[in-house]
């Protein structure tokens, strides 16, 4: 029995007359929404914003609204701004746009203002006033507003890392502090830094009185003399006196035998020392701290007439243009 074997397709034989599928033809978008993808990638980029379901949706309806670009779909606009957020367009500093009308003079200015004030916690009216007198500059009441919430960030931030980072005083620790006869060295007096008085319009630098630790005096010894000679003897009324000792019969040929007599017992010589009481550590004043007390005091003895101050936005800000060099530095201490 033979079995059929159909004959193998040649090599020479024309094409299958099957139809293989068409490729389908990858679409573009067009000028005008790479474009708007580009203008909105680099604004988010330059805000530090990273886009959000709705804000991707609605973008989406933009492009959609362009000819012949309804096709494009969400996760190709996703997949589009990772990649050219991330590239192209890379995050700017936060702080340069959100305050981008305030000058390093006017921002030193509201930080001091800002310093003034009981718990950093100015009423609205009060930043209303603040954003009049530094309109002439430039600045817009909305950067002056969030330029005053950022100050207020940063001082929580600054009060809790004082609060962590502050070392227990001897009065909490656990064991006393041992007596030691080493005189302690004084600690250097605190000198507060340059402050503005925005009432009194002027600057003034306040040093506290030098401050030095109680002097503390070694513990010293009194010795007794008595101590060391020991007890008198006492001689009750039947002791006789010592008499000398008698020589032998065989003098000169033996040497008399000398008394001895005990050495004095040595009574150990007592030590009285002061207990020493530790003197409380001495902490730093924080920055509201001297603010509030450079405020009390100025007040209670104004130097300044009440004639000679500003009545303009204008003439406010003028007095500050001496001082713009200070009030910068000051800037830097409460970023740092």
């Amino acid at each position: 029995m033979s079995y059929y074997h159909p004959p193998y397709p040649s090599a020479s034989a024309g094409p299958s007359t099957q139809h293989e599928a068409p490729k389908k033809k990858r679409r573009y978008l067009s000028s005008d929404a790479n474009a708007l993808l580009r203008a909105r990638a680099q604004q988010w980029s330059n805000q530090g914003i990273e886009p959000t379901l709705a804000m991707r949706k609605q973008l989406l309806r933009q492009v959609h609204a362009l000819p012949e670009c309804d096709y494009y779909t969400l996760p190709a606009l996703t997949n589009w701004l990772k990649l050219h957020m991330t590239t192209n367009y890379p995050q700017q500093s936060t702080e340069n746009t959100r305050f981008a009308s305030l000058n390093e003079a006017t921002r030193a200015q509201l930080a001091a203002l800002l310093g003034m004030e009981e718990g950093h916690n100015p009423s609205p009216e009060k930043v209303r006033i603040w954003a009049n007198m530094v309109k002439t500059s430039g600045a817009t009441y909305t950067d002056v507003v969030d330029w005053v919430k950022h100050l207020q960030i940063e001082f929580e931030k600054q009060a809790e890392k004082e609060a962590t980072t502050r070392l227990p005083t001897p009065g909490t620790t656990v064991s006393p502090e041992p007596v030691s006869p080493v005189m302690k060295s004084p600690a250097m007096p605190f000198v507060p830094p340059v402050v503005a008085y925005a009432g009194e319009h002027s600057f003034y630098a306040r040093s506290s009185p030098p401050q030095s630790p109680a002097t503390v005096k070694p513990p010293f010894m009194i010795r007794k003399t008595a101590a060391l000679a020991g007890p008198p003897p006492t001689q009750g009324p039947l002791s006789s006196p010592q008499l000398p000792t008698p020589i032998s019969p065989n003098f000169p040929y033996s040497s008399p035998v000398p008394t001895m007599i005990p050495p004095a017992k040595r009574t150990p010589r007592p030590s009285m020392s002061i207990p020493h009481t530790p003197a409380p550590a001495q902490r730093a004043p924080t920055l509201h701290e001297i603010v509030a007390q450079s405020v009390a005091e100025a007040a209670a003895s104004p130097t300044t007439p009440k004639e000679a101050l500003p009545t303009t936005a204008a003439e406010f800000t003028a007095l500050f243009d001496p001082y713009e060099a200070k009030l910068s530095k000051l800037l830097q201490v409460l970023k740092s």
